[in-house]
């Protein structure tokens, strides 16, 4: 395992741990890409600044993908897990960032508010891309959960360009605005397919006893819940 407490501020950066998990505690800035790899974790508990391009690899697929801060990055965003994808926000900013264009591909999704703060994935242009595979321990492979504060918010948002999300897989996803807004987003043509040929495929938008919106919100937006065949339920 190998943990990096620097602070830097560079002209690209590229760091690998090729047989354990990575830890980056050191704030981070450059004026190019970032490149980061590891095997069986990434944790992320500093702000990154990339004005370039920002790139992650985890190819263990019981890893789990950690971000406590601010991840952001001007250029386009490019996440390759095969594990597990996790913003908890607890009392702080915690966002996933790209500036030209976004993919992210991982295991399961998971975006959750505690207190005040933001978690949230973003793209400013071109298409936003996110794609699970699996779940996590309690089925779920997307979840944007907020139990914050009212003034506070949990989501994926794209500004601009076609948003893109699909769900494999999965028993639930959930967007659930418990005491704050919970949101997808995309201002932009938008599509949400949830599917699998052995799992139950719900959609679940909030509950009846959350207090604050639960909002699925795109242009031209096309959602498809279980394809042929399948099972599948939006509640």
């Amino acid at each position: 395992n190998f943990a990096f407490n620097e602070s830097l501020s560079v002209a690209s950066l590229a760091l690998a741990a090729p047989t354990g998990s990575l830890s980056l505690n050191g704030a981070t800035t450059t004026s190019g890409n970032i490149t980061l790899g590891a095997v069986t974790g990434l944790t992320i508990n500093a702000p990154i600044a990339a004005s370039g391009d920002f790139n992650a690899t985890v190819s263990g697929a019981s890893s789990v993908t950690t971000l406590t801060t601010d991840v952001i990055a001007n250029g386009a965003m490019t996440l390759i897990l095969a594990g597990g994808l996790e913003l908890p926000a607890v009392n702080q900013s915690v966002r996933l960032g790209a500036g030209t264009g976004q993919t992210i591909n991982a295991k399961y999704l998971a975006l959750t508010l505690t207190g005040s703060g933001t978690s949230e994935i973003f793209n400013v242009s071109g298409p936003q891309t996110i794609t699970t595979s699996g779940t996590n321990g309690s089925g779920e492979g997307l979840v944007v959960r907020n139990t914050g504060t009212g003034a506070d918010t949990a989501g994926i948002y794209n500004a601009a360009g076609l948003q893109t999300i699909t769900v494999n897989n999965a028993d639930f996803s959930r967007v659930q605005g418990i005491s704050g807004l919970a949101f997808i987003q995309s201002d932009g043509n938008q599509t949400l397919v949830v599917q699998g040929a052995s799992s139950a495929n719900n959609l679940l938008i909030g509950s009846a006893t959350n207090t604050r919106n639960s909002e699925v919100i795109g242009n031209n937006q096309s959602i498809t819940v279980g394809q042929i065949g399948q099972s599948g339920s939006i509640q």
